[in-house]
């Protein structure tokens, strides 16, 4: 017996144990090609979030920030420091995001947004200083984002900050 049969035979005795039967989707509108319906609820590729996957997520980040942030160097030391950044969407990739003035360097680094609540910053280079890469999580209730990254500067003192942003 063909197996699509056997599936909608099974369906309709409401018997169906079969993956390929599972209709959990079937009153699910998501927002295609934003996303995929998964067992009953809709999967955002990423840039897109929202019960449909019909948000872009950098618009949320998109703004200008009061940072407070605590760094502990490699050397022993630490530092606090209270700056402002910004954060725009720069380029045609809707999943990546640019934090400008990132430790109060003066340099933009660019962050990819991984999901509707999590940011990846990759390694990258910006002169004399190397991000060595961090991962950020954005508070929906408070509107924060909270990032933990490292940076070496000319090679030799390496930091670990985290940086509270918040927005104005």
């Amino acid at each position: 017996m063909n197996y699509s049969f056997r599936c909608a035979l099974a369906m309709a005795v409401g018997i169906c144990m079969l993956p390929a039967c599972d209709d959990s989707c079937s009153d699910v509108i998501c927002s295609a090609p934003n996303s995929t319906c998964v067992e009953g609820r809709c999967v955002c590729i990423a840039g897109y979030e929202g019960a449909n996957c019909d948000q872009l997520s950098y618009v949320k980040f998109e703004g200008s920030y009061q940072v407070s942030e605590n760094c502990l160097s490699s050397s022993g030391g630490s530092q606090n420091k209270t700056y402002s950044a910004s954060i725009y969407r720069s380029g045609s990739r809707i999943d990546i995001i640019t934090i400008n003035n990132l430790g109060s360097l003066g340099i933009a680094a660019d962050a990819t947004i991984v999901d509707a609540t999590r940011l990846y910053l990759s390694r990258q280079n910006a002169g004399l200083t190397t991000i060595n890469g961090g991962q950020g999580t954005y508070e929906e209730t408070t509107r924060r984002i909270r990032l933990e990254y490292q940076y070496n500067v000319g090679g030799s003192v390496a930091y670990e900050c985290t940086a509270i942003f918040s927005k104005f």
